[in-house]
């Protein structure tokens, strides 16, 4: 049998090295990915969610959070494009309170008589760091 030569050597400790800590790394991504809980990094505590509706309608959004101990809403904007009756664009502020995932659906409809015109539903995602992530669901 021949011998191997010492690059050969430091070659083969080299690849050995990389294939454990390979292993390790894969091992913690499977354990986060098992806790449940999301892992990003988008640099935000804050995520909006955007709709529209018209000035004047009878018609509003509600919003509803299968669990509201994960997240909420924090603050609501409205610009209206100065026209009577025309559009008006929301944006509704989300802040994560505990890590962990919940739906979040917006129905369109009237106070007076119950109908419901549309309906928005998101996943929102709340991580360790208490960022926030939000995923069309429609």
């Amino acid at each position: 049998m021949r011998k191997l030569s010492q690059k050969s050597k430091k070659i083969i400790v080299i690849i050995a090295a990389l294939v454990v800590v390979g292993v390790i790394i894969a091992g913690v991504i499977v354990a986060i990915l098992r806790s449940g809980i999301p892992v990003f990094d988008d640099g935000s505590e804050l995520s909006a969610i955007e709709l529209s509706t018209y000035g004047g309608s009878v018609y509003s959004w509600n919003y509803e959070f299968e669990n509201s101990d994960i997240a909420e809403v924090t603050d609501l904007t409205s610009i209206d494009d100065g026209k009577e009756g025309g559009r008006v664009d929301l944006k509704y502020l989300i802040k994560g309170k505990k890590p962990g995932r919940t739906d979040l659906t917006f129905r369109y409809g009237s106070a007076f008589d119950g109908n419901v015109k549309e309906t928005r539903s998101y996943l929102i995602e709340v991580n360790e760091k208490l960022e926030v992530r939000v995923t069309n669901r429609n």
